[in-house]
């Protein structure tokens, strides 16, 4: 498993290292649905800044962006942030940004992990 999750106030944070693949981001939203603080987050962060490489591709970011869209009405008004800075996993944050424009969870991708925690702290003020 190349990926941690952990429980902060309200936010998930989803941390993959080395390879991530397809699998594993399915797992790792499977443990978050199945985690009993699932209900009470608001936001979910996931950190790639230490993947080398992703192995997923269109399809796979597409069935996971409709995996979301189903459990959105369970958990609306969430907010996922992802964080990428190689130009491979933005280009898949983004597929992934764009399949959720219109649903009840709004997500937004940011080079830096800073910059995720301030878009996330502007919904808490």
């Amino acid at each position: 498993m190349s990926y941690t999750i952990e429980w902060e106030q309200q936010l998930f944070l989803i941390t993959f290292c080395g390879t991530a693949t397809a699998d594993e981001l399915t797992s790792a939203v499977q443990e978050i649905q199945e985690n009993p603080f699932y209900k009470l987050a608001k936001y979910t962060l996931v950190d790639f800044l230490s993947v080398e490489q992703v192995d997923a591709n269109v399809l796979n970011i597409v069935k996971h962006a409709d995996g979301y869209k189903k459990v959105a009405s369970e958990a609306p008004n969430r907010k996922v942030a992802i964080v990428a800075d190689q130009p491979d996993i933005v280009r898949l944050a983004k597929l992934y940004k764009w399949e959720m424009v219109g649903q009840q969870w709004q997500a937004e991708v940011f080079e830096t992990l800073d910059e995720a925690r301030n878009w996330i702290a502007e919904d808490s003020l």
